[in-house]
């Protein structure tokens, strides 16, 4: 146990509130983009959201000919028509009205069917994080425009219109999942149905690759019915992701040919997929069908990246040993209450002896007894509470909606009580005992706060009659 006074980390606080934020606006920009009426309405706004949440002062989406599909702050007027014949041609800055010289920044997009470039024009250049979320966004604008071009396409013919309406209802719905936060599994199994079926194939399924490793996700119809998976259909799909480039092979399943379809699926660092479809031989397998499949592998690509960024987010907030949340996710929420001006107390925790345990029986020992201690406090707290560990034997709990230090001690004292009782670890038993010093206040910053409970800790440690202190310094 260190005797140094906790200090909050700035930049990993910092770092972890933009996660959040930029977790959150994403979330939200799906969910709008998913809301809108038809794919040209998705684009439109799809461009001026983006604008927005990186502050471009104009922005416009053009194809590899220069053609327009979508701009932002960029009427007809003679000075607006400017800045647009600069975002086109090789120039690296433009002078705009009223926010003088900008940078002049080209994000290409590509793997929708047709290049795009999404031209923009902004006062300051792009973190290298910015470039990152960038591209996350970028991915749902092209999936939206790769949608409207399958729009486009064969507008006139009923059975290809029906088609496309319900690959964009596919879109919605999985974007709508992903919102909700559902299982990677069910999304997945969602696409390879909804490929099966729109694209009238025999199965579908996704595979990953990780590590030099291949893993199926989802796989339906035939295949996950009645057979075992085929290796020749698994060798498609790995040539697919290994040249990095849609395959097409005719393949012999139980005494009939068939045709495989398979397309790499994209992340930022490269392949980590394909998405696969199986034909009777005889069937039809279009640039009308690969690109109602490309479609389908966007967003499997989407899902698959926002499920491990989810994944990263968690574990980043996340202590590993304990599960409770780390040292940077509890004082960030505490900084949080603070600036929201409400009584916020601090519960600064040691468990007594914890030394001896670990030298005496061994770290693993000593692992498990922290572990079963951290569920102790996050059972004894409030749901509205926040508990974790502040590293080695340390923990701390937020404890929000206080009215006043009593209050505070009785919520204390229920930890205690909690974690008291004997702890068996294979052939011991373990009489833990916990010292807790308590803050309290709302105008003070983190810092200050967590230092007054440390302090109130350690003189409760000095005493064995009194497992709880306030601190003197009371607020």
């Amino acid at each position: 146990m260190g005797t140094d006074n906790p200090k909050v980390s700035p930049e990993f606080s910092e770092a972890q509130f933009r996660a959040a934020k930029i977790d959150s606006n994403f979330r939200s920009f799906i969910a709008a983009v998913g809301r809108a009426r038809n794919a040209s309405e998705a684009i439109r706004l799809a461009v001026g959201l983006m604008a927005e949440q990186f502050e471009f002062s104009v922005a416009l989406l053009v194809d590899d000919e220069n053609t327009e599909i979508a701009n932002f702050g960029v009427s007809e007027s003679q000075a607006d028509q400017v800045v647009k014949e600069a975002l086109l041609s090789a120039q690296t800055s433009v002078e705009i009205p009223g926010e003088g010289e900008c940078e002049i920044i080209r994000h290409e997009l590509s793997g929708f069917g047709r290049q795009l470039s999404l031209n923009v024009a902004r006062p300051n250049e792009l973190s290298m994080q910015d470039e990152v979320d960038l591209g996350l966004f970028s991915r749902v604008l092209g999936l939206v425009c790769q949608s409207h071009w399958h729009v486009e396409a064969e507008r006139d013919l009923r059975l290809v219109q029906e088609r496309e309406r319900k690959v964009f209802e596919s879109i919605v719905e999985v974007q709508r999942l992903i919102t909700q936060s559902e299982s990677i599994d069910l999304i997945l199994r969602l696409l390879s149905d909804q490929t099966m079926r729109l694209l009238q194939a025999h199965a579908a399924g996704i595979i990953t690759t990780a590590g030099g490793f291949s893993k199926r996700l989802a796989v339906i119809g035939h295949l996950a019915d009645d057979w075992e998976f085929p290796s020749s259909v698994e060798a498609v799909a790995n040539e697919a992701m290994q040249f990095e480039k849609t395959v097409e092979m005719v393949v012999r399943l139980l005494g009939e040919e068939l045709t495989v379809l398979a397309v790499p699926m994209f992340e930022s660092d490269g392949v980590i997929g394909a998405m696969f479809a199986l034909w009777k031989q005889g069937s039809k397998i279009d640039s009308v069908t690969e690109d109602f499949m490309s479609a389908f592998v966007a967003q499997a690509s989407l899902a698959l990246a926002d499920a491990r960024f989810e994944k990263a987010l968690e574990a980043s907030f996340r202590d590993s040993l304990t599960g409770l949340a780390n040292r940077s996710f509890v004082l960030a929420r505490v900084k949080e209450e603070l600036e929201s001006n409400e009584n916020t107390a601090f519960a600064f925790i040691d468990l007594d002896g914890f030394k001896h345990v670990n030298d005496t029986h061994g770290h693993l020992v000593g692992d498990k007894l922290l572990a079963a201690i951290a569920k102790r406090i996050k059972n004894s707290v409030r749901e509205v509470d926040v508990a974790g560990r502040l590293g080695g034997d340390e923990f701390g709990v937020l404890f929000r909606q206080i009215d006043n230090m009593e209050m505070a001690k009785e919520l204390a004292g229920r930890i205690v009580e909690a974690v008291a009782q004997p702890v068996a670890i294979d052939d011991l038993t373990i009489m833990p005992r916990l010292s807790i010093g308590l803050s309290i206040g709302k105008d003070i910053d983190v810092d200050a706060l967590v230092s007054q409970a440390d302090m109130a800790m350690y003189k409760a440690k000095r005493d064995p009659s009194n497992s709880v202190e306030a601190s003197d310094a009371l607020q």
